[in-house]
């Protein structure tokens, strides 16, 4: 028998100000989503970018002594638990309590037909010629042309000069560095390591009214500086960035990662845990970003959310990724349009430098719900062929045989 609904306590967060420190895992046994709502010094509630789903952990990053609320992701926002995180909160436990919403159809069936709508064809022509700021297309370069490029770099690519390349090379179009992990990732998507879509209705009425409003030029235009982004993968200490920061409009942040946690889950076919949702970003002429692979831990499930764009006509700027056989794909899109990615696992970048005014993305990160990172997920670790697919148990067998 379920419990009548708590009735809220006066709780609130001392100081008022962002939570940003100590981290608090919560799990939801709840039947549907549920949303955390930060509590302010003045018991005032905001919206936090944390949905949890069914059996689902979520991670909030706070202070000590911080207040939350936990409440249905639904209209009626029905209250099913408070949190005070102190010095011990470690994990938190979300029971059923008071009338919740029955358990959540499958989302990844329930808009399946939608998604499978919004594939592009990934074979259509980069058309017109000499105009790729109008492209809307995926342009494979073979891996001999690409090697060759990687040796014998046009003067677009990688790092103009020294000042800008820093530790690296002049046109270095690589990070070498962080790659260990690569093999011990897993797969999470049978395609060729990324897939090229559109907006859904939703996502582009959440987006596109925001970025006319908030954005460059906007009534409410919100742009500020960026800040150099670390580990010498772009050169924004030398061509700064702008950013439309989610994480001041935290209703448009979580609508988003919510959206987007639907697109992931129905491309990968399995339940995700959200990390991050971050921008918008904005790269302005001349920006680049060298190939790299992303965090082991938190970004296996990603996408790259193409809001705005203000190019030169042969300035289309695409995001390539490279594929286990060294063969390169340049993935142009245009405002509306989204790449979904494996970023743990496969290199991926913009080393061309930016030609245009400016040009505006979103990430969301997704990682399996088992998958902790590289040492620290037992269904995965030791489990994996050589090209990141889980073994079978006739395959575990012949492994254990041949040792």
């Amino acid at each position: 028998m379920l419990l009548a609904p708590p009735v809220p306590r006066d709780i609130g967060s001392p100081g008022g100000g962002c939570a940003q420190i100590l981290a608090s895992e919560i799990t939801s046994s709840i039947g549907a989503d549920v949303a955390v709502f930060w509590v302010n010094d003045l018991g005032e509630e905001s919206p936090t970018d944390v949905i949890i789903s069914p059996a689902e952990d979520g991670l909030i990053s706070t202070f000590t002594g911080h207040a939350f609320r936990i409440r249905t992701d639904d209209s009626a926002k029905t209250l099913v638990a408070e949190l005070e995180v102190s010095e011990t909160t470690a994990r938190a436990n979300v029971a059923p309590c008071g009338v919740v919403p029955p358990v959540q159809a499958n989302r990844r069936d329930a808009r399946k037909s939608e998604l499978d709508g919004l594939v592009h064809d990934q074979f259509a022509p980069c058309d017109p010629p000499g105009k790729s700021g109008l492209w809307s297309c995926v342009r494979k370069i073979p891996k001999e042309e690409y090697s060759q490029r990687l040796a014998d770099p046009p003067p677009e690519y990688g790092f103009a000069n020294k000042e800008e390349a820093g530790g690296r090379k002049v046109h270095e179009q690589w990070d070498y560095g962080y790659t260990g992990h690569i093999r011990q990732v897993p797969r999470v998507a049978n395609t060729s390591g990324f897939l090229k879509m559109s907006f859904t209705s939703k996502l582009k009425d959440i987006l596109m009214p925001f970025w006319k409003d908030y954005g460059i030029g906007g009534v409410k235009d919100s742009v500020a500086p960026h800040g150099v982004i670390a580990g010498g993968y772009t050169n924004s200490h030398t061509i700064p960035m702008s950013k439309l920061d989610l994480d001041k409009h935290r209703d448009i942040q979580r609508k988003v990662h919510m959206e987007l946690k639907d697109y992931l889950e129905w491309w990968t076919g399995r339940p995700l845990t959200h990390t991050s949702t971050f921008g918008i970003r904005i790269y302005h002429r001349g920006s680049m970003l060298i190939d790299h692979v992303d965090r082991a831990d938190t970004h296996l499930a990603s996408a790259v959310i193409q809001v705005g764009q203000d190019v030169d006509e042969d300035g289309g700027w695409p995001l390539e990724v490279i594929d286990e056989e060294g063969n390169c794909f340049e993935v142009y899109l245009q405002p509306g349009e989204l790449v979904l990615y494996e970023g743990g696992r496969f290199r991926h970048g913009r080393p061309m430098r930016f030609k245009g005014n400016h040009f505006a993305n979103i990430f969301s990160h997704f990682a399996p719900l088992e998958w902790k990172g590289p040492g620290k997920s037992p269904k995965f670790d030791g489990h994996l062929d050589e090209h990141g697919w889980l073994l079978s148990d006739e395959d575990e067998v012949q492994r254990h045989l041949e040792i």
